[in-house]
């Protein structure tokens, strides 16, 4: 009981309390508490109507009307005493027998009926309310009949008076008992939500009916007051029924206990009637004509109530033959399968259904043991929810098991199981069970596919986040190998996609025999796999391992490859969660693939840091050209000896914002590997045709322009990119110099060579860059499509203290004087090593000495004739041991 449902009751019972005391004692002058008798009693009336009219308001269908009508009858009855009250007050006298104040009163008797038939009824209950009408009339008129016996008749109420006035006085309390039978038996049909409130309402009738009987006695003996218990018992009814008003819905377990109680007591009068009636039959008493007139209207009530007994049984009966048949057309055609089962789980019933679902009968499943026919890896868990649900009235459970069919086959059903031992209509444990088999299935490999890769079956990046969440949530670390293969692309590209496949299958099976039961293996991308080892162990020998299953050839498409892999280490400890895992493992294999491959590193802060920078460097490239923060410095080349002009090398500029000028051994490495060099070296092309164009517009004379071309550009559309730009800026071949390194052309040699190839047709050179410091030889110099080589500074700076690297050099210059290809020396810085390049057959130069890479304008101003002697140079002289420009 809540606080505000308790203060209710407590002021309820403190005004009755106060209330009785004065009525009581008669403490009260006599029409000071005929007063206060009827200014209560009116006041309550009032408060218990506007109760219900509340709660009907909270209330739909029924229950609405039912309260509304309650109400109703409240106010009529209320109205009934006002206009009494009124006669009194304008007459001077009570009003006779009957008056119109006897036809407002009698108005709150259909009234109520009315509201106690309309109360909602519950499921369990049958019948209609013609049926409920003629069990309250039944009730009615036995409970008159012995009111009239034992009550009425002996106080000699109605004595004396002619037909129409007595029939007035004996109508009030006719009118109460009838709604004391109405409630006997509405009490047993009414919804169970409803019954505390009916109950508590009813109370209040019936002790409002005992106080109008009392009235009617006392009123006849001519001892009647209105301050007196007869009000105290009018008042206690009218607050149980504005109680009633403020009652709570009953509960399941109240219903229970109420049912039995309320069940047989309709039959109560009946019964005391059959009593009173033998009873003066025994003394042979005779009877007056109301007795006789209650017993004629109790049979014809009896008679009339069998009657439409008759009558709703059919109806039932119909009702119940139409729900069987519905329930068996259900039943048939669903597709779950309904069993009943006892509390050992023995089926007892099974729908038809199970044909059609399982292929057996509905005979083989009676009796069996539903443990008999779930797969028996299900049944301990199945088994003992079953038991768990036993002990628990109404409780319910849902879980999967396999079902065996009468083919033998296992099919996944959802089944959900209900106790409803305590129900009598069921008495039994209600199994429903859907064959989900399909769809289970399909749910199965969909999770399966969400967290493995379909070609190797390991485990995919999502499993690998798995794993590294419960390792990161767990007491002990984890560690993690990244490993990525080398010149897997090569694989794909020379034996198809197919043959590429095959190997990721057996690189699978060989990472997986390096590692514990407790590891596991997963492949997360291409060529990357990930071993998640579980626990502190040696991942030095793990990786070492690795690296050594991964160098035994493997046989693909007939022969044999090789395959490599660069190693990352990184462990769950310190970091924040999987990700962070995995990107410290990446970090460490991306030192290892840069330190050269076929390796392994373990991951280390700074790496972090040096991707970030990396980072800042890509995103900072793409600012720069789009907003013009790449700029093109020439540095000249000259022939040897003299210094007459032959061309000029473009070299890129970065002037960041903030950072100022950014050296290309900085940013260069970034944007190969990012991949924007691409873009780079278009807007390079781009720029340098534009300056040229510009320069010799204006009648400047450059014999050449040489760009550096990336190894990313080494492919067959290069000839048509140079070929474009040199028609939108409308210049010839020859005035145009690719510089391509070795990497480039080595990495792979065919398809640079058809690219340069292409180059060479339009007319443009090709020139061989920083020769000598990778890892070509001097024999890719016959075939591959160059036009000059560029002797990297390395060599021409240390050629005239180092005696190997002088033979070095006068190697190279040799073959290349023999293969007619000019050769440009690097690195140029003082005028004694011009001097000494020239005398060993170099026929170019480049360097400090001869000039420092200028920006457009400024470089300009250096274009003369190149019949200007070289002496002009001598401006651009650099200090000795300066570094030059990439």
């Amino acid at each position: 009981m809540d606080l505000r449902r308790g203060a209710r009751v407590a002021l309820l019972v403190l005004l009755l309390l106060v209330f009785a005391g004065l009525m009581l004692t008669q403490a009260l002058p006599g029409s000071v508490g005929q007063g206060v008798a009827w200014g209560v009693q009116s006041v309550t009336v009032v408060v218990a109507a506007v109760a219900m009219l509340r709660r009907a308001g909270s209330a739909s269908g029924r229950l609405r009307q039912a309260r509304r009508l309650i109400a109703a009858s409240l106010i009529a009855g209320a109205a009934g005493g006002l206009t009494a009250i009124l006669w009194l007050v304008v007459t001077g006298s009570a009003a006779p027998d009957p008056s119109i104040v006897d036809a407002v009163h009698f108005t709150f008797l259909p009234l109520c009926v009315l509201g106690l038939l309309r109360y909602p009824v519950s499921d369990t209950r049958a019948g209609s309310a013609s049926r409920a009408l003629l069990d309250g009339a039944v009730s009615a008129v036995a409970l008159w009949f012995v009111a009239y016996t034992l009550i009425l008749e002996p106080a000699s109420v109605g004595a004396g008076l002619t037909l129409l006035p007595q029939l007035t006085v004996l109508g009030y309390p006719a009118a109460d008992v009838f709604v004391l039978g109405m409630l006997a038996s509405v009490l047993p049909r009414v919804s169970f939500r409803a019954r505390r409130e009916l109950v508590v309402t009813g109370s209040g009738l019936a002790l409002y009916a005992v106080a109008d009987v009392g009235y009617s006695v006392l009123s006849a003996a001519g001892t009647y007051r209105a301050d007196s218990w007869v009000s105290v018992l009018y008042e206690a009814g009218l607050l149980l029924v504005a109680a009633g008003a403020w009652s709570r819905e009953s509960s399941s377990a109240t219903v229970d206990r109420w049912s039995g109680a309320v069940t047989g007591l309709q039959h109560v009068p009946v019964v005391a009637a059959v009593v009173v009636g033998a009873s003066i039959a025994a003394r042979g008493d005779g009877i007056d004509g109301a007795q006789l007139s209650a017993g004629v209207g109790l049979v014809a009530a009896l008679f009339l109530r069998q009657l439409v007994s008759s009558r709703d049984r059919d109806v039932l009966t119909e009702r119940l033959q139409a729900r069987e048949e519905l329930f068996r057309a259900l039943v048939t055609g669903a597709s779950d399968l309904i069993t009943l089962h006892d509390t050992a789980g023995r089926v007892t019933w099974a729908s038809p259904s199970v044909e059609r679902i399982l292929g057996a009968q509905q005979s083989e499943l009676l009796g069996r043991s539903i443990g008999d026919v779930v797969h028996p890896d299900d049944r301990p868990a199945l088994g003992a929810a079953f038991e768990g649900l036993l002990g628990r009235a109404g409780a319910e459970l849902e879980t999967m098991a396999r079902v065996q069919d009468a083919s033998g086959d296992w099919r996944w059903m959802q089944v959900r199981l209900v106790n409803q031992l305590d129900d009598p209509s069921v008495r039994g444990i209600v199994g429903n069970a859907r064959d989900v088999h399909e769809r289970h299935v399909l749910e199965r490999r969909l999770a399966h596919a969400a967290f493995h890769d379909p070609l190797t079956g390991l485990g995919n990046l999502a499993r690998t986040r798995a794993l590294l969440e419960r390792a990161h949530a767990g007491p002990r670390e984890a560690t993690v190998l990244l490993v990525d293969l080398d010149g897997f692309k090569a694989v794909n590209d020379t034996f198809g996609h197919a043959h590429g496949d095959a190997l990721l299958c057996q690189v699978a099976e060989r990472l997986t025999s390096c590692v514990r039961a407790g590891d596991e293996v997963t492949r997360i991308g291409g060529d990357e796999f990930v071993l998640v080892l579980d626990g502190p162990q040696d991942a030095a020998a793990v990786s070492a391992r690795v690296l050594a299953v991964l160098r035994e050839p493997v046989p693909v498409a007939g022969t044999t490859v090789s395959v490599r892999a660069s190693l990352g280490v990184a462990v769950t400890a310190g970091a924040d969660g999987p990700d962070e895992v995995l990107r410290n493992a990446d970090l460490a294999m991306y030192v290892s693939k840069s330190a050269g491959r076929d390796r392994v590193t373990w991951y280390e802060p700074w790496m972090h840091s040096d991707a970030a920078r990396r980072l800042a460097i890509h995103h900072g490239l793409r600012t720069a050209l789009a907003e013009g923060q790449l700029a093109l410095h020439y540095q000249p080349i000259v022939r040897l000896p003299d210094g007459a002009l032959v061309g000029a090398e473009a070299l890129l500029r970065w002037h960041h914002p903030l950072e100022g000028v950014v050296p290309p051994d900085d940013f260069i490495p970034v944007a190969e590997e990012t991949g924007i060099i691409n873009e780079i070296d278009v807007w390079v092309l781009e720029q340098a045709c534009r300056d040229l164009s510009t320069w010799r517009a204006a009648g400047l004379d450059v014999p050449r322009v040489s760009i550096n071309v990336s190894r990313r550009h080494m492919t067959p559309d290069l000839p048509d990119l140079v070929a474009a730009a040199l028609a939108r800026f409308a210049l010839r071949g020859d005035q145009l110099c690719l510089e391509v390194t070795e990497s480039a052309v080595v990495a792979d040699a065919d398809v640079a060579a058809r690219a340069l190839e292409g180059v060479r047709a339009l007319g443009v050179a090709v020139a061989l860059d920083d020769f000598g410091s990778g890892q070509s030889s001097l024999s890719q110099l016959v075939r591959l499509p160059v036009d000059s080589v560029k002797i990297d500074r390395s060599f021409t700076q240390s050629a005239m203290s180092d005696p190997a690297a002088l033979r070095l050099l006068t190697s190279i210059v040799g073959v290349c004087q023999a293969l007619a290809l000019p050769v440009v020396a690097e690195g140029v810085e003082q005028a004694e090593l011009a001097e000494f390049l020239a005398g060993i057959g170099c026929d170019r130069g480049q360097g400090f000495h001869f000039g420092r890479p200028q920006a457009p304008e400024d470089f300009r101003r250096r274009l003369v004739p190149p019949s200007l002697p070289a002496a002009r140079t001598g401006t651009y002289d650099a200090p000795e041991g300066a570094s030059g420009p990439r």
